[in-house]
């Protein structure tokens, strides 16, 4: 088991496996591990889906940052799961630049929709891609999502210290990716 004392940022777009990845990686790096949409959610009450739906996406993008400072005053080392949209504001931006490596978890687009698709599929009430399809169709959906995809990758490829190709390969191989970067 290693002894990293640095914050370990996990970026990318929802279903890269950040929240799955990152439990790993935290016991591995012998740190602690947050996830900010769980953080968020647990200090509000309400699922992410819910807040968004409810204040709108500035206003979460607000509460969301506000998590993420306050998770960052923590003293010990962690390894923190980001929202897929954290990256989006400059301040959240600075924040993780400033405390810690950044490590993008690369997925390809066919991929990620797959996922989120069959997420939405499962009948999983905190879905991106359900809240979407209540809104457009199927076909609809997959296009917005793949457009917000191609919106939101430069953010991460701009904060990352490195990336990882994470599509098929088991959580403790990407771990042992991210460790042999650090």
């Amino acid at each position: 088991m290693n002894n990293y004392k640095k914050n370990i940022f996990l970026v990318g777009f929802s279903g890269a496996g950040k929240s799955t990845i990152g439990p790993v990686l935290a016991k591995m790096t012998n740190n602690i591990f947050l996830d900010l949409d769980s953080e968020i959610e647990s200090y509000h009450g309400k699922s992410v889906i819910d807040l968004f739906n409810e204040q709108g996406e500035n206003n979460f993008r607000t509460l969301e940052h506000k998590r993420l400072r306050s998770i960052i005053e923590l003293t010990r080392t962690k390894v923190i799961a980001t929202g897929g949209g954290t990256p989006l504001n400059i301040e959240n931006r600075s924040i993780i630049i400033q405390n810690g490596i950044t490590v993008y978890l690369k997925v390809s687009k066919p991929t990620l929709v797959k996922r989120l698709m069959a997420t939405n599929n499962n009948n999983n009430n905190n879905s991106a891609a359900q809240f979407l399809t209540s809104i457009f169709n199927e076909r609809a959906t997959k296009a917005f999502l793949e457009k917000l995809i191609d919106y939101r990758t430069p953010y991460y490829v701009t904060i990352a210290d490195f990336s990882v190709e994470v599509e098929s390969i088991a959580p403790e191989e990407i771990a042992d990716k991210i460790i042999s970067h650090l």
